[in-house]
């Protein structure tokens, strides 16, 4: 009752403030639901998740709209944006509720959050701050904003973004020996985010939305194989 009580209502602050739209709001509501029910510590991860991407999204808002890089509705976040980032966190800490003995879905629900994180700040400040651009298929000159183009600066900033939720995860459960797997597969996660931008997204096959919940998914299932093998 308490983790429901806590969701609702800042998920209504959400709201309020304009953060979301009303749809993004209550299925936020939802996947935020399952991430605390199942670990208080990632549930907080993925505030910060949602906090540090809604500034680096606002971040010098007009110039991105002038470069044509801004997020659609005035980087208002609605209910695709919180299935696209918070589906397969929500996805693996239900799966960890189910099957309370296997911290391994706690720890993929984990890396989904840090690939999130990291995805989004290469994008948002990768496309301001980046210096050259080039085609991850190609490593050749790239257009910035471009489907599958990426920047020094950007790269950076995303390995970066995913050290510090890895970090974070292992104060918060005093377990240092997880920072290097959680780090790594929220990075591989980033990185195969800017793959498929580069091949299937630019034929149009999927759009950002689903390119986005598929670069979690990977970061998710890394984890799991890192403790696997």
């Amino acid at each position: 009752m308490l983790s429901l009580t806590v969701v609702i209502i800042l998920s209504v602050i959400s709201i309020y403030l304009k953060k979301v739209t009303i749809s993004g709001g209550v299925t936020g509501m939802v996947v935020s639901f399952f991430i605390l029910y199942n670990s208080w510590e990632n549930f907080l991860l993925f505030g910060l998740f949602f906090v540090l991407g809604s500034i680096a999204t606002k971040w010098q808002f007009e110039r991105k709209q002038k470069l044509g890089l801004s997020q659609e509705n005035e980087g208002i976040r609605s209910w695709i944006h919180a299935v696209a980032n918070g589906g397969i966190p929500a996805i693996f800490s239900l799966l960890a509720i189910c099957f309370p003995n296997n911290q391994y879905f706690t720890y993929a629900a984990t890396a989904a959050i840090a690939s999130a994180l990291s995805d989004t700040l290469s994008s948002e400040l990768g496309n301001l701050y980046g210096k050259r651009y080039f085609d991850i298929l190609t490593l050749k000159k790239g257009r910035r904003g471009d489907d599958g183009v990426i920047s020094f600066e950007g790269t950076i900033v995303g390995l970066l973004g995913s050290f510090l939720i890895a970090l974070l995860f292992a104060i918060l459960t005093d377990n240092f020996l997880i920072i290097l797997p959680i780090a790594i597969a929220g990075f591989i996660g980033n990185i195969s985010d800017s793959y498929l931008g580069a091949t299937i997204q630019r034929k149009g096959y999927i759009d950002n939305h689903l390119v986005n919940f598929i670069n979690t998914f990977i970061a998710a299932i890394l984890v799991i194989l890192w403790f696997q093998v």
